[in-house]
C-alpha cells in the first residue's frame, strides 16, 4: 500500500497522533469541572449525560460488527490470543477515536462516578464481551445470514432491555437492571455508589473469561480428535 493511501500506516500514524494531541489540547481549554458544575441550572434543554449513554451503546454495536467481521479472517479452532488479538486493536481504536469527546463530555458531568476511565474501562470490556459472543454467534451460522444479522443485533438489544423488565418485576431485584448497559451507563452518571454497579461491571467481565473458556475447551477437543 502506497503511503499516500488514506489508509497507509504511515496516515494512520498521523490521525492518531492529531487525534491524541488535538484532545490533550482540548482537554487543557475546557474550563475546571467545579466551575462548570456552578454554572448548571435547572433549565438546561439538553440532557448532558446523552452522550455518554449514546458512547456505550455505540461501542456495544460496534463489537457486534466486529466479532462478525472477525469470525470470516479467522477459523473457528483459532486460538484465544489470535481472537483477542485480532479484535482488541479495533476496540481501542474505536477509544482512541472517542478519547477528544471524552475528555470534553467530562466537563457536562463534572460528578460522574469515577470520571471517564471507568467509562473507558467498562467500554473495553464491554465491547470484548459483545465482540467475542458476536463471533461465536457467525461461527455457529458457518456463513454470513440476515438470521444471523438479526440474531446478533437482537440479542444485544435484549441484553440491553431483558434487565429492564427483571429488575422491575420485584424491588428485591432491581440491582439486575445494572446488567444492562444503558442502566449501566444511567448509575454511572447519576454517581451511584460501587454496591449497585459491581454486578454491571462483573457481567461482561465474566462473560470474557467464559466465552475464552469454552472457545479454549473447543480448541482442545479438536486437537485431541484430529490426533
Amino acid at each position: 500500500m502506497k503511503s499516500k493511501s488514506v489508509f497507509s500506516p504511515l496516515s494512520l500514524q498521523a490521525y492518531m497522533t492529531l487525534l491524541i494531541v488535538g484532545g490533550i489540547s482540548l482537554g487543557i481549554s475546557i474550563q475546571p469541572a467545579s466551575t462548570i458544575s456552578q454554572l448548571r441550572s435547572a433549565s438546561i434543554s439538553n440532557p448532558p449525560g446523552f452522550f455518554h449513554i449514546a458512547f456505550i451503546l455505540l461501542i456495544g454495536l460496534f463489537a457486534v460488527n466486529r466479532g462478525a467481521v472477525l469470525a470470516h479472517d479467522v477459523p473457528r479452532h483459532a486460538s484465544r490470543r489470535r481472537i483477542l488479538g485480532g479484535l482488541l486493536p479495533h476496540l481501542a481504536f474505536a477509544l482512541l477515536l472517542f478519547l477528544p469527546y471524552l475528555i470534553y463530555a467530562r466537563a457536562l458531568l463534572p460528578t460522574v462516578w469515577g470520571g471517564t476511565l471507568t467509562f473507558v474501562f467498562y467500554a473495553l470490556e464491554l465491547g470484548l464481551f459483545i465482540g467475542l459472543a458476536a463471533l461465536r454467534l457467525e461461527h455457529r451460522e458457518g456463513h454470513p445470514s440476515r438470521s444471523g444479522f438479526l440474531l446478533r443485533y437482537g440479542l444485544f438489544i435484549g441484553y440491553c432491555l431483558v434487565p429492564y423488565g427483571v429488575g422491575l418485576a420485584h424491588p428485591a431485584l432491581v440491582p439486575i437492571i445494572t446488567i444492562s448497559p444503558a442502566a449501566m451507563a444511567f448509575h454511572l452518571i447519576d454517581g451511584a455508589v460501587a454496591l449497585n454497579t459491581t454486578l454491571g461491571f462483573l457481567t461482561p467481565l465474566v462473560g470474557v473469561f467464559g466465552l475464552l473458556i469454552l472457545r479454549s475447551r473447543r480448541t482442545d477437543y479438536r486437537r485431541h480428535h484430529a490426533i
